[in-house]
């Protein structure tokens, strides 16, 4: 089944200064533990995330973007497909995040055209990816450190918190929240 929808990105950047790299990959696994384990937690997710933000350097890159796109639901397989808007300096590319309905924490992300793209992101597990640069393509992990997925064939809502880890160790700091509305 495939139904066009109304797809809304926000995501939040942070790039990670390498000297600081095990600081945030600690912090960030708290974070997932806090998050867990709320009630019993002697660290809040508020007093984390306070302690992450004073780690780095830049301002938050946040970028929101609102496009046209589909959802695809077919053999208990979601997909919501979109072509990057140009705001997002991707060229011709069409991003496509799936998942399977009977594991929704385990989600694959996908781009091709302009851009190549490979991630996979599952709560408490660390992936190889691969991100193609414009001279070679590169080897990722990724690590999430929260994913909820409240997504349907009929649209809802997405959060995923991760962190990307280069040669140097924890090279960016990501927060997606994706809803989708069908039209």
């Amino acid at each position: 089944m495939r139904k066009n929808a109304i797809i809304k990105i926000k995501s939040e950047f942070h790039d990670v200064d390498p000297k600081k790299s095990s600081a945030i990959k600690f912090l960030s696994e708290m974070k997932s533990i806090a998050e867990e384990d709320a009630a019993e937690s002697e660290l809040t997710e508020q007093g984390i995330d306070a302690m992450l933000n004073e780690l780095f350097d830049d301002q938050t890159e946040v970028m929101e973007i609102c496009t046209e796109g589909e959802i695809l639901a077919d053999g208990g397989r979601i997909e919501i497909r979109y072509e990057e808007p140009s705001v997002t300096e991707m060229g011709k590319t069409v991003t496509a995040i799936s998942f399977d309905d009977s594991d929704r924490g385990l989600i694959s992300i996908m781009r091709g055209g302009d851009v190549y793209t490979a991630l996979i992101l599952e709560a408490g597990v660390r992936h190889s990816c691969v991100y193609n640069t414009a001279y070679f393509p590169i080897t990722i992990q990724t690590s999430a450190k929260r994913i909820e997925n409240g997504i349907t064939a009929d649209g809802g809502d997405m959060m995923l918190v991760y962190t990307v880890e280069g040669g140097m160790g924890v090279v960016q700091f990501n927060k997606m929240h994706i809803n989708v509305k069908i039209c």
